[in-house]
């Protein structure tokens, strides 16, 4: 299974905003510029990945009186998962959704396919954002 770059960029701006969320308190908004900056992804690009995060409520964007940007968590934004957030990019994260449902590899092994789906979903969503941060966190220290 191969991610689209989409998907990655999403990835991306979701990290981004957790690190400096975990760095800075979980509380505070983090600037639309920094977070361009941190993943280098084109601005045309960037503003249409946090449309579909901000649609999906993962992600929300606020503007200063001042008319600075800024991103901060959604509902969740912790518990979001590598195949909740492909989800909200991708709409699909099924592997075999493009099989033939008539072919006879379906027909034969339908049944073992759809249980490496499944396999395949459980593992991508245990790895969330708090997970992944975690993780980072743990691994500089030892």
């Amino acid at each position: 299974m191969q991610l689209k770059r989409d998907t990655e960029y999403a990835m991306r701006i979701m990290i981004c905003i957790a690190e400096d969320l975990r760095k800075n308190g979980k509380k505070s908004g983090v600037p639309v510029s920094n977070v361009i900056s941190s993943t280098g992804i084109p601005k045309v690009t960037f503003d249409r990945i946090c449309g579909n995060l901000e649609e999906k409520g993962m992600i929300r964007k606020e503007i200063t009186g001042e008319g600075e940007k800024y991103m901060y968590p959604g509902k969740g934004f912790w518990k979001q998962s590598v195949l909740s957030i492909g989800e909200a990019i991708e709409g699909n994260m099924e592997m075999f959704a493009v099989f033939d449902r008539s072919s006879c590899v379906i027909q034969k092994y339908g049944d073992k396919l759809k249980e490496t789906q499944e396999k395949l979903n459980h593992v991508l969503s245990e790895i969330t954002m708090e997970s992944i941060v975690e993780n980072h966190q743990k691994n500089r220290r030892d």
